[in-house]
């Protein structure tokens, strides 16, 4: 003969829901453990950010290249520096030769996430270099870019951060910074030789 204990509803209950409540922290502690593991992924990578010379060079002796269905042309760059001896703005042609010795020296460097106001206020006043990618678009006002300049990276006066202007849609999300100790000095020494 069977010998039945019936347990009272109450600790059915109970047990209904440690179960449930065990299951639930399970799950949770394994996504968890996946975010920490696989990501999000909360930075960019500069060299996947920057404009490759390889990509100006196509650019520049090859057809121009397209976006949103619009040629563009790759038409030089630029290097905007403060000589702090002769107290006057300086703009100097840059080779692809010289702007892929920044682009090998940077590219590895990544993003900061979560970017602190303090960061963005190292860029409230005039940068103290900069340089600029310049194109030429075929005229088409859906693919805006400013003046003629493709892609921006300002230097802060600190001499450790830069930025890097991306085509976003996003206000907020129109640069992206990154921090490199001595970037200015390292990068006005590649520039001015």
């Amino acid at each position: 003969m069977a010998v039945e204990t019936k347990m009272p509803p109450s600790k059915q209950i109970r047990n209904f829901l440690l179960v449930i409540g065990g299951g639930m922290l399970v799950g949770l502690i394994v996504v968890v453990a996946m975010v920490q593991y696989y990501g999000p992924v909360g930075y960019y990578v500069a060299k996947n950010v920057l404009v490759s010379p390889e990509v100006l060079e196509k650019m520049w002796h090859a057809d121009p290249g397209r976006i949103n269905d619009h040629r563009v042309a790759f038409t030089g760059i630029e290097y905007h520096f403060f000589d702090k001896d002769e107290q006057a703005w300086h703009t100097k042609n840059v080779s692809l030769d010289l702007y892929g010795n920044f682009y090998q020296l940077v590219g590895g460097d990544r993003s900061k996430e979560g970017v602190l106001e303090v960061m963005r206020r190292l860029f409230d006043v005039t940068p103290p270099a900069s340089i600029l990618i310049r194109a030429a678009t075929d005229g088409s006002t859906e693919f805006q870019m400013v003046g003629d300049v493709f892609q921006q990276v300002d230097f802060a006066a600190d001499g450790d951060h830069y930025r890097v202007r991306i085509q976003e849609e996003d206000p907020l999300m129109e640069w992206v910074y990154f921090k490199h100790e001595g970037i200015l000095q390292k990068t006005r020494d590649i520039m001015i030789r």
